[in-house]
């Protein structure tokens, strides 16, 4: 989808502003030239690559994008960690009369508690808060602690924490803590080991290991947030390819609920289409003279059937079949259709005239209930069936050349919408009673055609 930038009125000199807008006009005015001079297709390309693109950079993202559900389920089991020390630390502060430890643990167990509701609300900051409170307790803990415990030791958990707990936009801030932290181990082995023989080699050891923890924390993270933008971008793909597979509903449905599935809906029209002349045309052109002529004409009804609401379900050979008031809801579909068939008639000639090749269509229209669904595993597949779905496609090959033929169950979803003439009856395979048709001589233009929020189609699931 494209976004809308509104044009913030610039606020300084009158003659600057004048300036800019006539650079802004000269700029759309070529922008409209260069899309005029463009074909129709070379236009759809565009857009259909842009949308592409668009789905697939970062800057589609998100600007605040929630916290991973790895950090989320690595902070729950912190918190859960810390709730369970403070829970056997508590009695002992008690047993031993160390009430100032007593309430540090308190304190530590209401945070972590505070903590815990935080990160299963998504909170972007519940590993911040885990990670300065569990910094907080473990220097607290160093300083009051006498040296000779080695309990600086502890730092080296605040060293690697970040990596682990913040979101990756804060990248810098988990290189700052853990450096700070590798300094604090350097200082406080420094303060452990000042009278002992060997002191120098042991602070650096502690230190070096502070270092080398830091160092594999940054490698881990950088190979998890590469790894985890590798499949946003393969999720991406695959979503923009099962978009441009499927209908847009479809494809949601599938996201929520793998696997095939049907509906039924009672109240729909169907769609058949097929080119005139276009079996002995391939025995004239090019082959790939022929995919470009399918490929003009198809895209052009694709875009027919995007501005009436209606949905394009597959392509036969030179056959194109639709139908409406299935995915979204539409009352009106028959008319919705007949406008999209009389339209389709006039792109067909207009191809045909600019290719210079001799083309026709025959269009037939449907109503009645239906039954659809996804089928298929390694190739997904949208499809509908059912005595309506036949009735329409044994009723194109009866349908007059560049014309639409209605059966009489749409004419009467019409509701006098259209100027009709009758036609006889036509006996149908596997149809038991004749079905009475008619022509439309005259319909709404396209521009009638009502667009705006559509309501999406609740199926009765089977």
């Amino acid at each position: 989808m494209t976004r809308e930038h509104e044009h913030i009125e610039a606020t300084e000199a009158s003659e600057a502003s004048e300036a800019s807008e006539a650079s802004e006009a000269t700029e759309a005015s070529e922008a409209s030239e260069a899309t005029e001079s463009q074909t129709p297709k070379a236009r759809r390309t565009r857009r259909r690559r842009s949308e592409l693109s668009r789905t697939l950079t970062p800057a589609n993202q998100p600007r605040k994008p929630g916290v991973p559900k790895e950090q989320i389920t690595l902070t729950l089991q912190l918190t859960k960690l810390c709730l369970l020390f403070c829970g056997l630390a508590a009695p002992v502060a008690v047993y031993q009369g160390t009430y100032e430890v007593l309430i540090a643990n308190v304190v530590m167990a209401s945070l972590a508690w505070w903590i815990q509701g935080k990160a299963k609300a998504n909170d972007v900051n519940a590993g911040a808060w885990l990670l300065a409170s569990c910094q907080l307790a473990i220097l607290l803990q160093v300083l009051t602690a006498q040296p000779s415990l080695g309990v600086h030791h502890w730092l080296l958990i605040t060293t690697v924490l970040p990596f682990a707990l913040l979101s990756a936009n804060q990248r810098w801030l988990m290189v700052a803590l853990s450096a700070i932290n590798v300094g604090l181990v350097g200082v406080f082995s420094l303060r452990a080991e000042f009278d002992h023989p060997h002191a120098a080699s042991r602070i650096a050891a502690e230190t070096l290991s502070a270092l080398a923890v830091a160092w594999l924390g940054l490698t881990a993270r950088r190979a998890a947030d590469i790894a985890n933008k590798r499949a946003r971008h393969a999720k991406a793909l695959s979503d923009s390819l099962l978009d441009s597979a499927l209908p847009t509903a479809i494809a949601n449905h599938l996201r929520k609920r793998p696997g095939s599935f049907a509906f039924s809906a009672s109240d729909t029209s169907i769609l058949f289409a097929d080119l005139v002349g276009f079996t002995a045309l391939t025995e004239q052109i090019a082959n790939q003279q022929m995919i470009n002529l399918l490929d003009e004409l198809f895209s052009e009804f694709d875009d027919v059937m995007q501005r009436v609401g209606a949905t394009k379900i597959k392509t036969i050979g030179d056959a194109y079949m639709a139908t409406c008031n299935v995915l979204q809801v539409h009352e009106d579909h028959a008319l919705r259709l007949v406008v999209a068939g009389r339209q389709m008639c006039a792109i067909t000639r207009k191809i045909g005239l600019q290719h210079s090749v001799d083309l026709g269509l025959r269009v037939a229209i449907h109503s009645g209930p239906l039954v659809g669904g996804v089928l298929g595993q390694d190739g997904l597949a949208f499809d509908v069936w059912g005595r309506t779905v036949n009735t329409a496609a044994r009723l194109e090959s009866k349908a007059p050349v560049d014309s639409v033929l209605v059966s009489d169950s749409t004419r009467l979803a019409l509701l006098d919408a259209c100027k009709l003439e009758p036609l006889q009856a036509w006996q149908l395979k596997g149809i038991d009673i004749p079905v009475l048709t008619w022509r439309v001589l005259e319909a709404p233009s396209l521009e009638h055609i009502r667009v705006g929020d559509v309501q999406q189609q609740q199926w009765s699931l089977d």
